[in-house]
């Protein structure tokens, strides 16, 4: 919703009474109907301008408090947060740095290792896997080379 002010300079208000609310509330109460207001007025409010500058002002400092309360709230809540995190936090069996729960975007059970950590040891295990199927590969291969020479390139025994 767009918010602003309305300029009344050089302008005169509209207003009127009729003589049975003035003896009924005297000249300092409720007896003065402004053309555009919806109630009775005293002359003091009557006279003013509701939609001027001045409570624009209010109005931007009543949002300017709210927006700053909910600030503070979301900052209440992050630290909160960050305080249990820290609380549920371990240490890595490993190498001893902090462990959180949710390291690296993924949920990591209690007592496990650190992210760097496991993925040093994903990344010597991929190792480890790779060295025995290359062992594996060898072997195969100096299988195949013992046959072919004990039985020749066509596999006919030569001799």
């Amino acid at each position: 919703m767009k918010d602003g002010y309305r300029d009344y300079d050089d302008t005169v208000p509209v207003i009127v009474t009729t003589l049975a609310r003035l003896q009924q509330h005297g000249p300092h109460g409720p007896i003065w109907w402004r053309y555009g207001h919806s109630t009775w007025e005293t002359l003091e409010a009557a006279l003013d301008n509701p939609d001027d500058h001045r409570a624009f002002r209010a109005r931007e400092e009543e949002r300017r408090l709210l927006r700053r309360a909910q600030e503070e709230r979301e900052q209440r809540e992050r630290e909160e947060t960050a305080r249990r995190q820290k609380a549920a936090a371990w240490a890595c069996p490993t190498c001893g740095r902090e462990v959180y729960s949710d390291d690296d975007w993924q949920s990591v059970p209690a007592g496990s290792d650190c992210s760097v950590c496991a993925r040093a040891k994903e990344r010597e295990r991929l190792a480890a896997e790779e060295r025995a199927a290359e062992e594996v590969q060898a072997q195969a291969k100096a299988e195949a080379e013992a046959w072919r020479k004990e039985n020749g390139i066509f596999g006919f025994l030569r001799r």
